[in-house]
């Protein structure tokens, strides 16, 4: 007894000297704390034998873990350890009384040990014997947890021990969600163990860990987004810093800002994007003080955001690396207590990658393009005195995470608190939920055609990573299940688990993640490069290959804009150590130095001819002092990745950006490579060139990366199984000769939104070379959320185990119709689908979208009163508080004879029209049906509408070049229409809507209260028909042939399945025949949509009538 204590003693000595000299996280780590865990250990085993109570247990292990804190901590200048004793709590209890009935009582608890969120429960032996007490133990810590989060949210442990044994019970928001639904649900993180050494350390460690600030995303986001001082947060005042000081760019900075700028692009001249464009550039805006900004400046705020976000990834990085590989080269602390020219040195070290290179973690600090504040010419106080502010703030979260539990994705959320969600959306930036990664990856893997242990994952647009965390969880779970030592365990995921992203902020804070997911597997000793890459992919491997195929090349833009071609041979990248030590040591060398240059280059070349080949472009960027950390960094990232081999599994979440709303300059780059895949649907008038991005960078990732019997499983929007601009996408074809096929569509629709507040439908696409006859169908998944569950409050608890628990999974087929079409279409089965097969086809009848009127805040009217002696109608304009364009209300007199009531898609029903209480100006006529009345005509024929349009002139040129390129005609009139022509002047019509529901409906002209018998306009979203094969207008009974098998189940039903409901196609996939007037079917069909007309709100009458559309429309095509 006397000697263990006397040890204990020893062991505080030694622990005061090495935290004069360490950081506590350091200290915690090595051998005399390790001393002490086993002693303390055997000092609780010792208490607990000898106790008569529960209380001398208490009172004796309490006072151990207090003299630690007295003898150690205190003395070192760090947190002393505050017990808080017998701390009261409200309890809730639950009786089943006499009557039958549970009856809630109020009552009070007693808690042992409180040290911060770190409870202990004391039992005596005697009574922490059985399950049942164990269990019962368990359950009591958790009634006390609960009250102290109903008091104050935070994230809690208990330990529960009787100084021999122990468990552990956390509770948080997630188990709190779970507390609420069933308490008997919730279970301990570990069973009931021995406790020894490990134990014991483990409960020390939560009491100094609870002492401080836990490194969450939660608590990063109080501290430095929510926390403002000025009116603003610490991340918003570095980003007004780095502003400011980028008022001029030197050479290095330029070409930092060209390598950020070349990844990605704001969209900045699409009009039907302006409330988006808007809000984004208000948002950025607002990040400087200013209310309005141009274009210029939109990028550099951003650049100076992004470049804040990566320098406090950084220093939360180095922090944890400096406890992983022990603290002989830098201490955290250090950099507070630094001058400011101090700290300007050694942050560049960190953000050039001098640090993690002495580290050997090659690439894991480095921020590229991001490290320019660091520079003389930008290190201002401001800058200075943010940085160490946030330094300082950091410095109160906790110094030893627990690293081999946290799996999550860190700066995921941050990253979302931070930048504004204009921002985000505008870039296509969507981040995926844990849980619905964690099913992208194991629905893909379950259609490898092979069982192999060390498969190889990669996901080509990673984001910050979470894909790449997830699979190294499974991966680390199963190597441990196997028995697989630490070092291999490490070894194979950094062969086997890969990330891409074109973001450069994204990538570091990737890097990040991926290190936190193995860094209890890294010794000090241990050379890493984080297999984490920038890369555009959805540029192909071979745009970086020379002809000869003998080099790899990258391509630098100067500042005045020249590009300079970079080579390095292809087999000097098969030895990676090799390679980054020759190029990063390139940085050592002064300008005038070219020898020491070609001595280390010539490393990396087999013989003089690939030293020549090379030289140059090397020499060219020496003289232009542009062989910096920064540089070699970005060069070695580019051409390892040129490296790095097929996969046997592609994940991921693409962006979903579309084409049109790229920056014209990266429309222009990506064409070529869209066209040489065949990747446009070539429908040229609407711009058929009409994309969202994420095909091509699924179709090109599949071209670099996946391997033979490889699979792809991917997350894109629902459209592009169905919509026409994606057909030839979806022969998914690629350059290296290979075809790919869909093997399993995964539908999200119902699943709840997990993307929210965004709403756009999507899927799992599980992609491979194994041929598929989509007539027959590919496997069909609906993923539905059960009722009574929403996301938000179940989203930490979705995994693999408990998916079925909150979602339903309806199984069918997907497949095409027709053999002729390349959508596809959703089917409950096979039969349906061959169901389909019989209706679907082409048809004669055009489909017509409505006019574009645009604005419509000045161009939809409500009428007020008839001038019936002067033939005008007095109006008033649309107003709306959601108005993106705020035209004032106007209340102009127009003439009667311009003047059509307006049909929107909402007025149509199944075989109704709901009257409009909309009217438009419309300044056309039979004689003039594409381009409007000029001028001259409508001063003299409708004088009061010309003014109205003249005193409006500059909204109504605010159309998009998109609807000028619809309305065709050249030196057009600015009141010009979109989509007009001879079709606006018929007498019958059908209409349905384009979205939404499917619906069909017969009107003519309509007989108005202001202007006699009208014939109606249209509006986009209201698509008409009026023309039959011959292009003559079709007749009423036409019309109502139409109407009626528009209107039956099947096509409906094949419509709905084919489509994603937000855009039905207007020229109608299905066989619709020419009518027949003695076709006895035809007029049949035709009587009973005029039935329905009369009775379509009557709902039994409407079904039995479509019920027999549908047998004489079958029957018609017999």
């Amino acid at each position: 007894m006397v000697n263990r204590k006397q040890k204990i003693v020893e062991c505080y000595d030694k622990l005061r000297k090495e935290l004069k000299k360490e950081e506590r996280d350091v200290v915690i780590k090595g051998e005399t704390w390790k001393n002490l865990m086993q002693l303390m250990a055997d000092e609780f085993n010792s208490i607990s034998s000898s106790a008569s109570s529960e209380a001398d247990i208490a009172t004796n292990i309490d006072s151990q873990i207090l003299s630690l804190s007295s003898y150690v901590f205190a003395p070192s200048g760090l947190h002393e350890f505050e017990l808080d004793k017998e701390r009261k709590v409200n309890l809730i209890k639950e009786t089943l009384g006499e009557d039958n009935i549970i009856h809630v009582i109020k009552t009070k608890g007693r808690i042992d040990s409180k040290y911060a969120s770190f409870v202990i429960e004391y039992k005596h032996p005697n009574a922490y014997k059985t399950t049942a007490d164990t269990d019962r133990a368990m359950r009591q810590a958790l009634e006390y947890l609960n009250s102290l989060y109903e008091e104050k949210e935070d994230n809690y442990l208990a330990v529960i021990t009787d100084g021999n044994r122990c468990q552990f019970v956390a509770f948080n928001n997630q188990i709190k969600e779970i507390y609420d639904q069933d308490k008997y649900a919730v279970n301990p993180i570990t069973s009931v163990h021995r406790l020894n050494a490990d134990m014991a350390n483990r409960i020390f460690k939560a009491v100094i860990e609870l002492q401080v600030k836990a490194l969450t995303a939660e608590n990063l986001i109080k501290d430095l987004v929510e926390d403002k001082y000025d009116g603003k947060n610490k991340i918003q005042h570095l980003t007004l810093a780095f502003y400011n000081s980028l008022e001029s760019m030197n050479n290095i900075t330029a070409i930092s800002y060209s390598q950020w700028m070349n990844n990605f692009g704001l969209s900045h001249d699409d009009i039907s994007k302006q409330k988006a464009i808007e809000d984004r550039r208000r948002d950025l805006a607002a990040l400087i003080g200013r209310e309005q900004i141009e274009t210029d400046e939109e990028y550099k705020i951003l650049f100076s955001l992004q470049t804040a976000i990566a320098i406090l990834a950084i220093l939360i990085a180095y922090r944890v690396v400096l406890l992983v590989k022990g603290n002989s080269v830098g201490s955290f602390r250090n950099l507070v207590n630094m001058n400011m020219e101090e700290r300007r040195i050694e942050l560049g070290k960190i953000a050039e990658g001098t640090a993690a290179f002495n580290l050997n973690v090659y690439n894991l600090l480095e921020v590229g393009c991001f490290s320019w504040p660091f520079q003389t010419d930008y290190w201002t106080e401001d800058t200075n005195s943010c940085i160490k502010d946030i330094i300082e703030t950091l410095m109160i979260y906790e110094t030893m995470p627990d690293l081999t539990t946290r799996t999550d994705d860190l700066f995921r959320d941050l990253y979302m608190a931070i930048i504004p969600v204009s921002v985000r959306h505008s870039l296509g930036e969507y981040y995926t939920p844990d849980w619905l990664a964690e099913n992208v990856i194991l629905c893909g893997r379950q259609y490898l055609p092979f069982d192999k242990e060390n498969i190889r994952v990669l996901d080509s647009t990673a984001g910050s990573g979470t894909f790449p965390q997830k699979v190294i969880e499974m991966k680390r779970k199963h190597y441990h299940e196997v028995g697989l030592d630490r070092n291999t365990t490490l070894k194979n995921i950094l062969t086997e688990v890969a990330a891409i992203d074109a973001n450069t902020l994204a990538v570091i804070l990737a890097r990040i993640n991926y290190f936190l997911a193995i860094a209890d597997l890294v010794d000090p000793e241990t050379d890493i490069y984080i297999p984490v890459f920038i890369g555009d992919s959805s540029v192909p491997n071979s745009y970086k290959v020379s002809e000869d195929g003998h080099y790899y090349i990258d391509t630098i833009q100067l500042k005045n804009g020249d590009n300079l071609s970079v080579k390095v041979p292809v087999d000097s990248i098969q030895k990676p150590k090799k390679f980054i030590h020759v190029i990063q040591s390139l940085s050592f060398f002064n300008e005038t130095d070219d020898t020491g240059l070609c001595e280390q280059l010539n490393k990396l070349c087999k013989n003089e001819v690939e030293l020549d080949e090379i030289l140059p472009s090397w020499l060219d960027l020496h003289s232009n002092g542009l062989i910096t950390p920064a540089v070699t960094n970005s060069l070695i990232n580019s051409f390892l990745l040129c490296n790095i081999g097929s996969f046997d599994l592609v994940v991921g979440n693409p962006p979903w950006v579309d084409w049109k709303t790229l920056p014209s300059v990266h429309r222009e780059n990506k064409k070529e490579i869209c066209y040489a895949r065949k990747l446009f649907s070539g429908d040229g008038r609407t711009g058929g060139n009409s994309l969202n991005i994420c095909a091509l960078i699924s179709n090109v990732t599949a071209e670099n990366w996946l391997a033979k019997d490889g699979v792809m499983s991917i997350l894109m929007p629902q459209s592009l199984l169905f919509q026409q601009s994606y057909e030839g996408y979806r022969e998914f074809n690629i350059l290296d000769g290979r075809k790919l096929y869909f093997q399993e569509i995964i539908d999200w629709a119902k699943s709840g939104h997990p993307f929210q507040p965004v709403q756009q439908l999507f899927c799992t696409y599980i992609i491979s070379e194994n041929k598929q006859d989509y007539t027959k169908g590919i496997p069909l998944k609906r993923i539905v959320l059960k009722k009574g569950y929403k996301l938000d409050t179940i989203k930490y608890n979705i995994s693999e185990s408990t998916f079925n628990t909150y979602f339903s999974i309806v199984d069918g087929v997907v497949g095409k119709a027709s053999v002729s079409r390349s959508a596809f279409t959703y089917a409950k089965d096979q039969n349906e689908l061959s169901d389909f097969n019989v209706i679907t086809g082409n048809t004669m009848y055009i489909g017509r979208e409505g006019v574009e009127y645009y604005p419509q805040e000045l161009q939809l009217l409500h009428p007020i009163k008839l001038i019936k002696e002067r033939k005008l109608v007095q109006c008033v304009n649309y107003q709306s508080p959601k108005s993106k364009i705020p035209v004032g209300e106007q209340t102009p007199e127009l003439e009667v004879t311009y003047l059509r009531p307006l049909i929107k898609g909402i007025n149509i029903s199944r075989f109704h029209v709901e009257p409009s209480e909309y009217i438009v100006a419309f300044p056309y006529d039979i004689q003039h049906n594409q381009a409007p009345l000029s001028v001259g005509e409508l001063l003299d024929k409708a004088p009061n509408l010309l003014k109205y349009y003249a005193t409006n002139k500059d909204y109504l040129t605010m159309q998009t070049a998109y609807s000028d390129k619809i309305i065709g005609k050249k030196n057009a009139e600015y009141y010009a229409l979109a989509r007009t022509g001879r079709y606006c002047h018929a007498d019958w019509y059908v209409i349905f809507r384009d979205n939404t529901k499917w619906v069909a409906a017969v009107t003519g002209k309509i007989n108005t209260d202001w202007g006699g018998t009208k014939i109606p306009a249209f509006q986009n979203h209201c698509v008409s028909i009026c023309e039959g094969a011959n292009g003559n207008f079709i007749t009423e009974d036409e019309a109502h042939y139409i109407c009626a098998i528009l209107n039956s189940h099947i096509v409906e039903d094949y419509i709905l399945s084919t489509s994603d409901k937000r855009t039905f196609k207007i020229r109608i996939p299905v066989k619709l025949l020419p009518f027949d007037p003695n076709n006895s079917i035809h007029i049949k069909l035709s009587d009973l949509s005029k039935q329905a007309h009369t009775h379509y709100n009557d709902l039994k009458i409407i079904e039995s009538l479509r019920s027999e559309i549908d047998f004489y429309y079958k029957k018609s095509l017999e």
